[in-house]
């Protein structure tokens, strides 16, 4: 029996459709421009559908919007819009409330943090910002840190989670090193992981292969 089957465009090549057996599940893909609109039947029977727009950044073409029906199971379906720095790496990404994540980075190209919160943030809004420190020998993040950011009042920021990466085996370096401890604390009021605040360890084994 036929899983699934897809169809493509005699001229362009690009997939027009998908489907699983007896026409369960049909996607249906059309083109125009810089965009992409899929429409999607579920099992329910429930028929939605969402457009895709486009632009190039980096020499690649990203996803800059998603219009219409929200898609629920898609990977980062969370993400409704999306900027970008001129070098293709992502810059913000506003999701289907409204929230606002920008990006920052190090001049290395490694994520420096997000900040998130909401476009114009009124007084009373509280905002985080993820911020990620390095190896300085390898590209593997040592630690991230939550910051909690009132928008009325920034100076009072305190950090709301921290969390520690350790690797092994850290001399073979990326990609060989593999996560062998992952630490997450809840600092106290002086914002410090303290050997007296609530921490919980994870420890990672993996097979030989």
């Amino acid at each position: 029996i036929r899983y699934a089957t897809w169809g493509y465009d005699d001229t362009s090549g690009k997939v027009i459709s998908s489907e699983h057996a007896n026409g369960a599940e049909l996607v249906e893909f059309a083109y125009a421009g810089g965009t992409a609109t899929v429409t999607a039947t579920v099992d329910t029977g429930i028929t939605n559908s969402r457009t895709y727009h486009f632009e190039v950044k980096g020499g690649a073409t990203q996803v800059a919007e998603i219009t219409g029906d929200r898609c629920i199971s898609c990977p980062k379906g969370q993400r409704k819009s999306r900027t970008y720095h001129e070098d293709g790496q992502l810059a913000s990404v506003t999701d289907w409330n409204g929230n606002l994540t920008k990006y920052d980075y190090y001049t290395s190209g490694d994520d420096l943090g997000r900040l998130k919160g909401v476009n114009e943030a009124p007084d009373n809004a509280t905002i985080y910002r993820t911020v990620t420190t390095w190896d300085t020998e390898y590209p593997l993040p040592d630690a991230q840190t939550l910051y909690e950011i009132p928008v009325a009042n920034p100076e009072n920021a305190t950090v709301q989670r921290f969390i520690a990466y350790d690797y092994y085996p850290k001399s073979a370096g990326y990609p060989t090193s593999r996560i062998h401890t992952l630490t997450l604390c809840d600092p106290g009021a002086d914002d410090i992981c303290d050997v007296g605040d609530p921490q919980r360890t994870t420890t990672f084994t993996y097979y030989a292969n």
